[in-house]
């Protein structure tokens, strides 16, 4: 068992009680934050194995300030920040890392009454089709190179998730090895449970890491054709040109083909060296958001999807992870993920659109990412 020294006081007082060694299930201690209607966030990192927890069990989630430079804890963004999508920090009251650890953490949480509606969000229906055509037109005129398209899919009885959320997430862990899998309540954001393979920035070896995500392919063997191609090296220009205007070191890795669940996807790596000028949400700012999410020209990209696209994005194609941690900063960017309702349950995807683009095949893509979450509740 690992456990942070912040969360001793709570696994000292559960002991105390006599609670036995081993937790009966994982399933418990998630039924418990759920139940808690604390802010928190559950999650595993790719190709690894431990459950970490981040708990804030006093005061109100806070809401990041514009340019705050060293935040920690854990960083929840969304698209494209507003009064009614802030960025919020979970405060690390409690960290625990491993289930047993986790169990006794949660152990003595309170249970209340857990409001999953978010009344400063709109849901309108998506116009995917509408949306489509006008990009296409903004690409012939030559506005825009690259845009990406978000659609979502609202679910009412077999896809709803609330009240499986814990088995589910339990399952994803042993599913998506090569993704974050991750489950995070706030009051002011709602619940929402992801597994994205795509990392905006994480820290290591006294350096930082991100990388261009682009491109999608259902099975390994078919060739990745231009239209896919094409849409990744707009996302590894743009990196490119950003650090080299931003002064950041860097070296690029060799592009191959990732694996995400079902889906297959071009990757090309990056790590930077910085100045100590950069802090950490300094380099967040200069990379979100990138084309894999948005568009390119980014300005361009930008003002039409909050002009013209009818899919109320919110927290999807955001970021979230832990920032300016004692183990790091891993923030990944919000893909494949649901807001979880009382009575429905919404899923989010999205792709990228240039000239190749066709719309019978973007709408199956995006239905293929969608369904990255939805198997789990259909198994």
């Amino acid at each position: 068992m690992e456990l942070t020294r912040m969360s001793q006081k709570v696994c000292t007082f559960a002991l105390d009680m006599k609670c036995p060694n081993t937790i009966k299930s994982p399933q418990k201690s998630v039924e418990r934050l759920l139940k808690s209607g604390l802010s928190f966030a559950l999650f595993r990192f790719p190709k690894e194995t431990t459950i970490h927890l981040i708990l804030q069990t006093e005061g109100e989630t806070r809401l990041l300030s514009p340019g705050e430079k060293e935040p920690r804890g854990f960083i929840f963004a969304p698209f494209q920040e507003c009064s009614q999508c802030p960025t919020l920090l979970i405060e690390p009251q409690i960290m625990a890392q491993g289930w047993e650890a986790i169990g006794m953490a949660t152990r003595q949480l309170p249970k209340r009454k857990v409001s999953l509606a978010n009344p400063h969000v709109r849901h309108a229906e998506s116009r995917y089709e509408e949306f489509f055509r006008q990009s296409k037109e903004a690409i012939q005129r030559k506005e825009v190179e690259k845009i990406v398209a978000a659609d979502k899919q609202t679910e009412h009885g077999r896809y709803h998730l609330k009240g499986r959320e814990a088995a589910l997430f339990c399952k994803a862990v042993e599913g998506f090895s090569n993704s974050m899998v991750s489950l995070v309540y706030t009051p002011q954001s709602g619940r929402w449970m992801g597994i994205t393979p795509e990392v905006l920035l994480k820290s290591g070896n006294g350096k930082f890491h991100t990388m261009a995500l682009a491109g999608t392919k259902k099975d390994e063997e078919t060739e990745w054709d231009r239209k896919n191609q094409m849409e990744h090296q707009t996302v590894v220009r743009y990196l490119e040109e950003t650090f080299r205007q931003g002064g950041i070191p860097f070296t690029k890795g060799t592009r191959y083909t990732r694996r995400a669940g079902h889906l297959f996807h071009l990757c090309t790596e990056f790590s930077l060296s910085p100045t100590p000028a950069y802090h950490t949400s300094d380099l967040i700012g200069l990379i979100h958001p990138t084309p894999a999410v948005c568009g390119m020209p980014q300005e361009n990209a930008l003002r039409l999807i909050l002009s013209k696209e009818k899919c109320e994005r919110n927290y999807y194609s955001g970021y979230l992870g832990p920032i300016n941690m004692p183990e790091g900063t891993h923030i990944y960017v919000n893909l494949r993920c649901a807001n979880i309702h009382r009575y429905k349950t919404l899923y989010y995807g999205g792709g990228g659109l240039n000239q190749f683009s066709e719309l019978e095949k973007e709408q199956q893509e995006i239905l293929h990412k969608i369904n990255v979450l939805k198997q789990l509740a259909d198994d």
